[in-house]
């Protein structure tokens, strides 16, 4: 069986690596559709921005609940064909130190209390 989005045909890894990454089809055909298009090393690569994102939920073309699946979510075409889909983790890990540093601070009646 051939799966379609958009005009885009999806290959068989593209299928099982969204299913394990937990990707809903309907998700990548909300990228494909209002997304950022990025070409790179061959192919194209989608996504849709926090304004992007924050935009489409104000005109009500998606709702907050998409805007949650489609947050950091990466879509990479090559020839018309969907190659794979993953979630691009772009937060800056904070470390353990400062976080508890931080807390114990506000916590204990810091500068700010």
């Amino acid at each position: 069986m051939n799966f379609y989005i958009k005009n885009f045909f999806l290959v068989p890894h593209a299928i099982t690596r969204s299913q394990q990454r937990g990707i809903k089809l309907d998700t990548v055909d909300l990228i494909l559709r209002y997304g950022e298009e990025k070409y790179s090393k061959g192919a194209y690569i989608y996504f849709v921005s926090n304004n992007k994102i924050k935009s489409l939920v104000k005109r009500k073309l998606i709702n907050p609940q998409q805007s949650e699946e489609i947050y950091n979510i990466t879509v990479i075409v090559k020839n018309g064909t969907i190659l794979t889909t993953y979630r691009k983790n772009n937060h800056k890990k904070i470390s353990k130190k400062f976080t508890q540093k931080r807390y114990q601070t506000k916590r204990a009646g810091g500068k700010n209390a």
